[in-house]
């Protein structure tokens, strides 16, 4: 699956333009293959998780980046963000849930 461009959002007063696209993950996987930026994480916890993100564009190993839990039910923002990866992002979880990610350029 490859992250669709949502678009530009400008920010008003100093002409500042931050590009992101979206992400929907349901199982661990890779979430940006290149350098950059991770700007929010958005979650829907159907089972017990432990969300881990690591800077590594292939696989859970690595350098973690961030590591964050939600109980059964629960649907909340992560906040570990703005997160910068040197090498991509790969997201890795047990459990059942729905991601989206905010990626940045």
């Amino acid at each position: 699956m490859r992250p669709a461009l949502l678009g530009a959002i400008a920010a008003g007063g100093g002409g500042i333009q931050a590009a992101w696209s979206a992400l929907r993950i349901t199982a661990s996987q890779i979430v940006k293959g290149s350098p950059g930026r991770l700007d929010g994480i958005n979650c829907i916890a159907g089972s017990n998780i432990t969300l881990t993100i690591y800077d590594n564009p292939w696989t859970a190993s690595g350098s973690v980046l961030y590591t964050g839990t939600l109980s059964a039910g629960q649907s909340a923002t992560l906040s570990p963000s703005p997160l910068r990866c040197i090498d991509g992002f790969y997201a890795s979880f047990s459990g059942t849930a729905t991601f989206d990610f905010q990626i940045g350029e």
